[in-house]
Protein backbone atom coordinates (compact mmCIF):
# COMPACT_ATOMS: atom_id res chain seq x y z
CA UNK A 1 0.00 0.00 0.00
CA UNK A 2 0.59 3.97 -0.46
CA UNK A 3 2.88 5.69 2.18
CA UNK A 4 0.99 9.16 3.84
CA UNK A 5 3.23 12.28 4.42
CA UNK A 6 1.98 14.12 7.03
CA UNK A 7 3.96 17.45 7.47
CA UNK A 8 3.07 20.08 10.31
CA UNK A 9 5.06 23.95 8.70
CA UNK A 10 4.58 27.12 9.73
CA UNK A 11 7.78 28.97 8.52
CA UNK A 12 11.08 28.44 6.38
CA UNK A 13 8.78 27.63 3.19
CA UNK A 14 11.85 27.06 1.12
CA UNK A 15 12.15 23.65 2.35
CA UNK A 16 8.87 22.72 2.37
CA UNK A 17 8.93 23.08 -1.31
CA UNK A 18 11.74 20.89 -1.85
CA UNK A 19 10.70 18.61 0.88
CA UNK A 20 7.16 18.33 -1.35
CA UNK A 21 9.31 17.84 -4.22
CA UNK A 22 11.34 14.86 -2.92
CA UNK A 23 8.42 13.15 -1.89
CA UNK A 24 6.12 13.53 -5.25
CA UNK A 25 6.01 9.68 -5.94
CA UNK A 26 3.13 7.64 -7.11
CA UNK A 27 3.72 5.45 -3.87
CA UNK A 28 2.75 8.66 -2.09
CA UNK A 29 0.13 11.04 -0.71
CA UNK A 30 0.95 14.01 0.62
CA UNK A 31 -1.05 15.54 3.85
CA UNK A 32 0.13 19.22 5.06
CA UNK A 33 -1.16 21.89 8.68
CA UNK A 34 -0.43 25.05 7.32
CA UNK A 35 -0.04 26.82 11.29
CA UNK A 36 -3.19 29.39 11.09
CA UNK A 37 -1.14 32.14 12.47
CA UNK A 38 0.73 32.23 8.30
CA UNK A 39 -0.71 34.95 6.45
CA UNK A 40 -1.10 34.85 2.83
CA UNK A 41 0.30 31.25 1.86
CA UNK A 42 0.02 30.35 -1.63
CA UNK A 43 -1.67 26.85 -1.63
CA UNK A 44 -2.46 27.26 -5.84
CA UNK A 45 1.55 26.95 -6.26
CA UNK A 46 2.35 24.28 -3.60
CA UNK A 47 -0.75 22.23 -5.38
CA UNK A 48 1.29 23.27 -9.07
CA UNK A 49 4.37 21.53 -8.15
CA UNK A 50 2.85 18.17 -6.98
CA UNK A 51 3.20 16.22 -10.44
CA UNK A 52 2.89 12.20 -8.95
CA UNK A 53 1.09 12.29 -5.47
CA UNK A 54 -2.47 13.81 -3.85
CA UNK A 55 -1.71 16.57 -1.70
CA UNK A 56 -4.29 17.44 0.77
CA UNK A 57 -4.24 20.67 3.19
CA UNK A 58 -5.97 19.96 6.32
CA UNK A 59 -7.97 22.00 8.20
CA UNK A 60 -6.05 24.52 9.85
CA UNK A 61 -5.51 25.81 13.45
CA UNK A 62 -3.19 27.81 15.31
CA UNK A 63 -0.07 26.00 16.87
CA UNK A 64 1.69 26.93 19.61
CA UNK A 65 4.91 25.96 20.67
CA UNK A 66 4.58 23.35 23.75
CA UNK A 67 0.93 23.50 23.79
CA UNK A 68 -1.93 21.15 23.13
CA UNK A 69 -2.36 22.78 19.81
CA UNK A 70 0.52 20.69 18.28
CA UNK A 71 -1.72 17.41 19.45
CA UNK A 72 -4.23 18.77 18.29
CA UNK A 73 -2.63 19.46 14.80
CA UNK A 74 -1.37 15.96 15.09
CA UNK A 75 -4.74 14.64 15.31
CA UNK A 76 -6.25 16.14 12.55
CA UNK A 77 -3.43 14.96 10.26
CA UNK A 78 -3.89 11.45 11.39
CA UNK A 79 -7.56 11.54 11.12
CA UNK A 80 -8.15 12.92 7.72
CA UNK A 81 -4.84 10.57 6.04
CA UNK A 82 -6.53 7.09 7.68
CA UNK A 83 -9.43 8.21 5.55
CA UNK A 84 -8.09 5.86 3.61
CA UNK A 85 -5.81 2.85 4.49
CA UNK A 86 -1.80 3.52 3.84
CA UNK A 87 0.74 1.33 5.06
CA UNK A 88 2.96 4.22 7.06
CA UNK A 89 2.26 7.56 8.14
CA UNK A 90 5.43 9.63 8.19
CA UNK A 91 4.57 12.82 10.74
CA UNK A 92 7.49 14.70 9.65
CA UNK A 93 8.44 19.13 10.11
CA UNK A 94 7.89 21.24 7.22
CA UNK A 95 11.81 21.94 8.26
CA UNK A 96 12.88 18.30 7.61
CA UNK A 97 14.15 16.28 4.29
CA UNK A 98 14.88 12.84 3.42
CA UNK A 99 18.05 11.60 3.75
CA UNK A 100 17.29 8.45 1.76
CA UNK A 101 15.28 8.02 -1.73
CA UNK A 102 11.72 7.01 -1.94
CA UNK A 103 12.81 3.44 -3.33
CA UNK A 104 14.76 3.39 -0.45
CA UNK A 105 12.00 4.02 2.25
CA UNK A 106 9.82 1.82 0.38
CA UNK A 107 11.83 -1.35 -0.47
CA UNK A 108 13.05 -1.21 3.28
CA UNK A 109 9.30 -1.02 4.69
CA UNK A 110 7.75 -3.31 2.24
CA UNK A 111 5.87 -6.09 4.23
CA UNK A 112 7.25 -4.16 7.53
CA UNK A 113 4.59 -3.73 10.04
CA UNK A 114 7.06 -1.98 12.53
CA UNK A 115 6.72 1.46 14.22
CA UNK A 116 9.58 3.54 14.06
CA UNK A 117 8.84 5.93 17.24
CA UNK A 118 11.52 6.53 20.32
CA UNK A 119 10.70 6.10 23.56
CA UNK A 120 13.22 6.52 26.43
CA UNK A 121 13.61 4.01 29.39
CA UNK A 122 12.25 4.66 32.23
CA UNK A 123 15.18 5.44 34.18
CA UNK A 124 16.38 7.77 31.87
CA UNK A 125 12.86 9.97 31.39
CA UNK A 126 14.05 13.53 33.49
CA UNK A 127 11.62 14.44 36.34
CA UNK A 128 10.69 17.58 34.74
CA UNK A 129 9.05 15.38 31.64
CA UNK A 130 6.27 14.02 35.00
CA UNK A 131 5.90 17.74 35.63
CA UNK A 132 4.85 18.33 32.64
CA UNK A 133 1.57 15.80 32.66
CA UNK A 134 1.02 16.44 36.55
CA UNK A 135 0.84 20.06 36.67
CA UNK A 136 -2.44 21.92 35.26
CA UNK A 137 -0.90 24.48 32.62
CA UNK A 138 -4.05 26.62 32.04
CA UNK A 139 -2.15 29.38 29.50
CA UNK A 140 0.09 27.24 27.64
CA UNK A 141 -1.77 27.64 24.20
CA UNK A 142 -1.05 31.24 24.38
CA UNK A 143 1.50 32.75 22.29
CA UNK A 144 1.32 36.39 24.64
CA UNK A 145 4.55 36.65 27.11
CA UNK A 146 2.18 37.91 30.13
CA UNK A 147 -0.52 35.20 30.08
CA UNK A 148 2.32 32.42 29.82
CA UNK A 149 4.10 33.84 32.50
CA UNK A 150 0.85 33.35 34.61
CA UNK A 151 1.46 29.47 34.41
CA UNK A 152 4.73 30.24 35.99
CA UNK A 153 3.15 31.70 39.16
CA UNK A 154 0.13 28.62 38.78
CA UNK A 155 2.69 25.53 39.05
CA UNK A 156 4.71 27.32 41.74
CA UNK A 157 0.85 27.11 43.30
CA UNK A 158 0.22 24.15 42.61
CA UNK A 159 3.23 22.96 43.79
CA UNK A 160 2.63 24.01 47.21
CA UNK A 161 -1.31 22.22 47.26
CA UNK A 162 1.39 19.60 46.30
CA UNK A 163 -1.33 18.76 43.46
CA UNK A 164 -0.01 16.14 41.07
CA UNK A 165 -3.16 15.44 38.08
CA UNK A 166 -0.92 11.97 37.40
CA UNK A 167 -0.53 10.37 41.16
CA UNK A 168 -3.80 7.62 40.47
CA UNK A 169 -2.69 7.01 36.91
CA UNK A 170 -0.99 3.41 36.86
CA UNK A 171 0.12 3.85 33.36
CA UNK A 172 3.95 4.05 33.01
CA UNK A 173 5.50 7.47 31.88
CA UNK A 174 7.03 7.56 28.48
CA UNK A 175 8.63 10.49 26.52
CA UNK A 176 10.76 10.93 23.13
CA UNK A 177 10.41 12.74 19.55
CA UNK A 178 7.05 13.63 18.68
CA UNK A 179 8.10 12.94 14.91
CA UNK A 180 7.32 9.11 14.47
CA UNK A 181 6.55 6.73 10.94
CA UNK A 182 3.80 4.54 12.50
CA UNK A 183 1.51 1.64 10.64
CA UNK A 184 -2.25 2.06 10.18
CA UNK A 185 -3.13 -0.13 13.15
CA UNK A 186 -1.01 2.49 15.55
CA UNK A 187 -2.19 5.49 14.09
CA UNK A 188 -6.27 4.25 13.78
CA UNK A 189 -5.57 3.31 17.72
CA UNK A 190 -4.30 6.44 18.91
CA UNK A 191 -7.48 7.77 16.84
CA UNK A 192 -9.23 5.70 19.07
CA UNK A 193 -7.95 7.18 21.99
CA UNK A 194 -9.28 10.68 21.43
CA UNK A 195 -11.11 11.09 24.35
CA UNK A 196 -7.98 9.41 26.46
CA UNK A 197 -5.84 11.93 25.21
CA UNK A 198 -7.94 14.97 25.76
CA UNK A 199 -8.69 13.70 29.13
CA UNK A 200 -4.96 13.80 30.50
CA UNK A 201 -2.93 15.95 28.04
CA UNK A 202 -4.94 19.18 27.29
CA UNK A 203 -3.78 21.30 30.28
CA UNK A 204 -0.16 19.92 29.89
CA UNK A 205 3.54 21.52 28.45
CA UNK A 206 4.89 19.99 25.46
CA UNK A 207 2.86 16.00 25.67
CA UNK A 208 3.21 16.02 21.80
CA UNK A 209 6.56 14.14 22.99
CA UNK A 210 4.38 11.99 25.63
CA UNK A 211 0.92 11.20 24.05
CA UNK A 212 1.80 8.46 21.97
CA UNK A 213 4.34 7.18 23.26
CA UNK A 214 2.29 6.56 26.57
CA UNK A 215 -0.54 4.85 24.32
CA UNK A 216 1.59 2.72 22.72
CA UNK A 217 4.49 1.30 25.10
CA UNK A 218 1.88 1.20 27.13
CA UNK A 219 -0.14 -1.55 25.16
CA UNK A 220 1.91 -4.66 24.88
CA UNK A 221 0.66 -5.45 21.10
CA UNK A 222 2.15 -1.71 20.10
CA UNK A 223 5.02 -2.25 22.10
CA UNK A 224 6.23 -5.29 20.56
CA UNK A 225 5.69 -3.54 17.42
CA UNK A 226 8.36 -0.32 17.99
CA UNK A 227 11.77 -0.58 16.08
CA UNK A 228 15.37 0.07 17.92
CA UNK A 229 18.53 0.23 16.42
CA UNK A 230 20.55 2.41 18.78
CA UNK A 231 20.27 3.62 21.90
CA UNK A 232 22.73 5.97 24.07
CA UNK A 233 20.82 7.07 26.84
CA UNK A 234 19.59 10.51 25.17
CA UNK A 235 20.92 10.00 21.61
CA UNK A 236 17.98 7.95 20.24
CA UNK A 237 17.59 7.17 16.51
CA UNK A 238 15.09 4.68 16.34
CA UNK A 239 12.34 7.09 15.05
CA UNK A 240 14.72 6.84 11.69
CA UNK A 241 14.94 10.62 11.84
CA UNK A 242 18.74 12.07 11.89
CA UNK A 243 18.44 15.00 14.69
CA UNK A 244 21.88 15.96 16.97
CA UNK A 245 20.39 17.38 20.42
CA UNK A 246 24.48 17.30 21.46
CA UNK A 247 24.63 20.37 19.57
CA UNK A 248 22.08 22.69 19.80
CA UNK A 249 18.00 22.25 21.11
CA UNK A 250 18.02 20.74 17.91
CA UNK A 251 21.23 21.33 15.89
CA UNK A 252 20.28 23.38 12.40
CA UNK A 253 22.36 21.36 10.07
CA UNK A 254 25.02 23.32 7.97
CA UNK A 255 26.86 22.84 4.75
CA UNK A 256 30.02 20.80 6.59
CA UNK A 257 27.69 18.12 7.56
CA UNK A 258 26.85 17.13 4.36
CA UNK A 259 28.64 13.85 5.07
CA UNK A 260 27.12 12.63 7.97
CA UNK A 261 23.81 13.16 6.40
CA UNK A 262 23.99 11.36 3.58
CA UNK A 263 26.47 8.43 5.45
CA UNK A 264 23.67 8.34 8.02
CA UNK A 265 21.14 4.87 8.34
CA UNK A 266 18.15 7.58 8.87
CA UNK A 267 15.30 8.15 6.82
CA UNK A 268 14.80 11.52 7.67
CA UNK A 269 17.08 15.10 8.75
CA UNK A 270 15.92 17.28 10.70
CA UNK A 271 15.97 20.48 10.95
CA UNK A 272 17.00 23.01 8.37
CA UNK A 273 16.95 26.59 8.18
CA UNK A 274 17.00 28.43 4.62
CA UNK A 275 18.33 31.64 6.41
CA UNK A 276 21.26 30.18 8.32
CA UNK A 277 22.13 27.60 5.07
CA UNK A 278 20.97 27.48 1.99
CA UNK A 279 23.70 25.61 0.44
CA UNK A 280 23.16 22.27 2.60
CA UNK A 281 19.37 22.07 1.62
CA UNK A 282 20.09 22.49 -1.96
CA UNK A 283 22.87 19.79 -1.67
CA UNK A 284 20.53 17.51 -0.21
CA UNK A 285 18.01 18.26 -2.50
CA UNK A 286 19.98 17.71 -5.30
CA UNK A 287 21.63 14.66 -4.07
CA UNK A 288 18.37 12.94 -3.37
CA UNK A 289 16.69 14.37 -6.70
CA UNK A 290 19.43 12.22 -8.62
CA UNK A 291 18.91 9.25 -6.82
CA UNK A 292 14.92 9.83 -7.57
CA UNK A 293 15.53 10.04 -11.47
CA UNK A 294 17.83 7.23 -11.85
Amino acid sequence: MKHAYLIIAHNNFYILEKLIKLIDDLRNDIYIHIDKKVKNFDFDYYKSIVKFSNLTFVDRIKVNWGGFSQIKSELILFKEASRKEYSYYHLISGVDLPIKSQEYIHSTLNNCQVDFLTHIKKEYIPNEVYQRISKFYLFQDSNISFIKCLDKLSIKIQNILKIDRWKNNNIQLQYGSNWASLTHESVKYIIKNEKFIYKNFKYTLCADEIYKQILLVNNRKFKDKLYLYEYNNYHISYNMRHIDWSRWNPYVFLSQDYEELINNKAFFARKFDSNKDKDIIDRVYKKIMEEKNE
